[in-house]
């Protein structure tokens, strides 16, 4: 079994992600402590980690990322 891209992963999950209360966006990245290692990125809006969003996704890790919001311009 082929291991899906991060983008592919990303695109998966997206929409569940962002039903979770607190989540803001969703976004392929790399880890801050090793940005050799790609991860999925998951804006939050709160300071606890969101029920409904795993550490790790189809081999990817999850990294929270904190932020006030989106607003489109």
């Amino acid at each position: 079994m082929t291991k899906l891209t991060l983008k592919d992963v990303v695109e998966r999950y997206r929409h569940q992600l962002m039903q979770v209360t607190g989540v803001a966006g969703v976004a392929a990245g790399v880890a801050k402590t090793n940005p050799q290692k790609p991860c999925i990125q998951v804006f939050v809006t709160t300071d606890q980690w969101p029920d409904g969003v795993s550490h790790q996704i189809e081999g990817y890790d999850v990294e929270l990322v904190k932020t006030s919001g989106f607003r489109a311009r």
